[in-house]
């Protein structure tokens, strides 16, 4: 316990988790923890917002008037603990430290407006759990949502009624995918309902909202926050309909909202997605005349379950825009690969064996975005050999081994 203890204090004290010091678009920060309406679920939004965010301003004085909370709420924190059995207590310093993204500050108005990216977690995920990858994307001028599902497969949800909705376990019965199936089905549909009522929802109100002025010195937070929920629905582009990007289990959600084409949708990112918990009949629809990118880590390339995600792709209309990142995890998509120090990541399969912090979530980020505007991805080339193009034409579903494009 005395191990446990320091332990917790010293990662306080020097501050981790550890966020990239930069976003990699030009734009700054903010966010907003809501829930739209009670028939929605909660979420966290990342926009555009109008000043420099840090410690400093560009001139070296102090910002007082940014507001920074807590990275992680408490509940999600008891949340996590629970679904990895941790010592209690251990994971406090997620609520500790807090957000470097401001909260609650009102929206860059300088863009008329801003593209709707829709964000899915995967297993044992929630709202704060892809800060660092949703922030990055919203610096490149996006309005991103980050749903919390109430389905039971994420470490922790609030419902509107107060109640709080913690990781259900599976049963004891070996591992199968008729198991998977049958246990993640249900909350498949859920997942699905979820993102299409939020979708439903954006479309509504963007079409009746109006700026409204910047109340920010009123000490009314909830009035304030109504006030910058409809400027930021105010600023949203939805011509173009809504991007979809997920992780993991979120992946196949956005996966079956795509395939459903029950809303207007511009571009779906699958990043290492759970096709393992998708029937056979949703396999064999593919994701056809919809923008896809699909980018996998290192490890699912060698996952006894890439099958799945191989028929997926060979039955979509854009299968060859699929792409792997050597040397790295499943969670290298998710804030905890920069929770802990390296050599603790590391020997936790957080991060890769030898990926740096913070490289991936920002290159990511950036084939998103270039996805998203339909445009050619360039590596930086000094990080040329960092990502490899995936080439399922020529992939041995049994074999579950890597073939690279020359």
């Amino acid at each position: 316990m005395l191990v446990l203890s320091s332990l917790k204090k010293l990662l306080v004290l020097f501050q981790y988790p550890r966020f990239s010091p930069t976003l990699q678009g030009g734009d700054n920060v903010g966010t907003l923890k809501v829930r739209m309406s009670p028939d929605l679920v909660g979420c966290q939004i990342y926009y555009p917002i109008k000043k420099k965010f840090g410690r400093n301003s560009g001139d070296g004085e102090q910002q007082k008037d940014y507001v920074h909370e807590p990275y992680f709420r408490e509940k999600a924190v008891k949340g996590m603990s629970n679904y990895t059995r941790t010592t209690e207590g251990l994971l406090d310093f997620l609520s500790a430290q807090k957000s470097p993204y401001p909260y609650g500050t009102d929206i860059d108005g300088s863009e008329s407006s801003y593209p709707i990216i829709l964000f899915s977690h995967g297993i044992a995920g929630c709202m704060e759990m892809y800060s660092q990858l949703c922030s990055n994307i919203a610096s490149h001028g996006y309005i991103v949502f980050a749903l919390e599902h109430e389905d039971g497969s994420g470490c922790y949800a609030g419902t509107v009624d107060g109640k709080s909705i913690y990781y259900k376990q599976p049963d004891d019965t070996p591992y199968s995918r008729e198991k998977v199936l049958q246990f993640r089905g249900p909350m498949l549909t859920q997942r699905t309902q979820e993102v299409e009522r939020m979708m439903k929802y954006i479309l509504d109100e963007t079409a009746s909202s109006k700026k409204e002025d910047d109340n920010s010195n009123n000490n009314n937070n909830e009035e304030n926050n109504v006030i910058l929920l409809k400027n930021i629905l105010a600023a949203a582009k939805i011509e173009d309909g809504f991007s979809l990007v997920g992780h993991s289990f979120g992946a196949a959600t956005m996966a079956l909202v795509a395939q459903r084409k029950s809303f207007p949708i511009n571009s779906v990112s699958m990043l290492d997605p759970w096709c393992f918990s998708l029937t056979d009949s949703n396999l064999n629809e593919g994701i056809t005349n919809i923008p896809l990118l699909t980018i996998l880590s290192d490890a699912w390339t060698r996952s006894k379950e890439l099958p799945q995600v191989i028929k997926l792709l060979e039955n979509s209309s854009c299968n060859n825009n699929c792409w792997w990142i050597p040397g790295t995890v499943h969670q290298s998509f998710a804030d905890s690969a920069n929770w802990f120090p390296s050599f603790l990541a590391h020997r936790m399969y957080m991060r890769g064996p030898s990926e740096p912090r913070h490289v991936t979530m920002s290159t990511v980020a950036s084939m998103c975005v270039s996805h998203i505007q339909q445009k050619k991805w360039t590596a930086d080339p000094t990080k040329e050999d960092l990502v490899q193009q995936y080439d399922i034409a020529h992939t041995k579903a049994e074999s579950a081994t890597p073939v690279l494009k020359e």
